[in-house]
């Protein structure tokens, strides 16, 4: 076994070698350039002085471009990075990719000529990195132009803003009552309470019941409405019945009123009153305000007029002096008459 080891690590050391020894092991690491490894300080610059800056780089660019000499591409030229001073602050510009195209141009044009295939190869690589570099440049001088977003001095609006707020004419923000919060609590409670039927399928059933027992006591509801309705304006789907001969509304209270007047002019002021009297309940009757029926009393008839004040209270006066002068045979003469009437005319309005 301490025989093998030491044999083992030679033919380890010897693989080593050979593969330091050829080409594509060098190539395959490639250390990093002084120009991608310069560190000098950013140099500050004002934003004013910033496009002058660039345009020298662009004559550096042209210059290497068209000779393509050592001297003219040499990445010094360049200088350290820039700390561009601008109104939110400093910005820092690096030149790291133009030190690479002119390090790339210089080394190319240091070719040996024997070698062309190889010089001409690197001469176009070359080339094509120093127009994306001018590029680079043109873009960045373009920037430059442009202005400034955010610059706005927005002081004296803000001060304006400050006065009317501090002015009054606004309602400052209150703070929720304990009512409020609770308010708050108690519906987020059911909001997620809700949610969570909502999304359970084993309670999809609960909630559709729920739904349409809801449509029912709705309908439910609505039909019990207007049933009622119907019933309180007594709706009829016939035509009414015409009155039996004996009630008063059998004949046209203006012809009773008109019977009235006729006994007036003959001064039977008894009669008169009542025929004035019997015009009153026949012109209410044939209102519907009571079913016809001859077979009532006067009294009955206020008791009909309950839920009407304002037609019972001139019916009672009349019904009154109908019966003073009727059933108490009390002397009447014009001015009863005439008041008969007024309450008669009141209660046909």
């Amino acid at each position: 076994m301490q025989t093998r080891r030491p044999a083992t690590i030679s033919i380890a050391l010897l693989g080593l070698y050979s593969c330091l020894a050829t080409s594509p092991c060098r190539a395959s690491y490639k250390p990093l350039g002084p120009e991608a490894t310069y560190n000098a300080p950013a140099e500050p610059i004002n934003l004013e002085d910033y496009p002058g800056r660039l345009q020298r780089l662009h004559t550096i660019v042209d210059a290497c471009t068209r000779t393509m000499a050592t001297a003219a591409c040499d990445w010094k030229l360049v200088g350290p990075d820039a700390a561009v001073r601008t109104p939110f602050g400093i910005r820092k510009v690096q030149f790291a990719w133009l030190r690479s195209a002119l390090r790339n141009a210089s080394v190319a044009s240091s070719i040996s000529a024997k070698d062309a295939a190889a010089k001409q190869s690197a001469l176009e690589a070359a080339s094509g990195g120093l127009r994306d570099a001018d590029l680079h440049l043109d873009q960045e001088l373009a920037r430059q132009h442009e202005s400034p977003k955010g610059a706005r001095d927005v002081a004296s609006e803000r001060a304006a803003l400050k006065s009317i707020l501090a002015s009054g004419g606004y309602t400052q923000q209150v703070p929720p009552t304990l009512w409020e919060r609770l308010r708050d609590r108690i519906l987020g409670w059911l909001s997620r309470r809700l949610n969570a039927i909502s999304e359970s399928q084993s309670s999809q059933l609960i909630v559709n019941l729920l739904l349409i027992s809801l449509i029912l006591v709705v309908c439910g509801a609505m039909l019990w409405w207007f049933a009622r309705k119907v019933q309180s304006q007594r709706l009829l789907l016939t035509p009414p019945r015409a009155p039996h001969p004996s009630a008063p509304s059998a004949q046209d209270w203006e012809k009773w009123l008109d019977q009235g007047r006729s006994f007036a002019r003959q001064q039977q002021w008894r009669e008169a009153i009542h025929h004035v009297y019997w015009s009153a309940i026949s012109c209410l009757e044939s209102r519907g305000l009571w079913p016809a029926d001859r077979a009532r009393t006067p009294r009955e008839y206020l008791g009909l007029l309950a839920a009407r004040p304002e037609t019972l209270a001139d019916l009672n006066t009349l019904t009154r002096s109908f019966e003073h002068t009727w059933y108490g045979d009390q002397t009447a003469g014009q001015l009863e008459f005439d008041r008969a009437c007024a309450l008669l005319e009141r209660l046909a309005q």
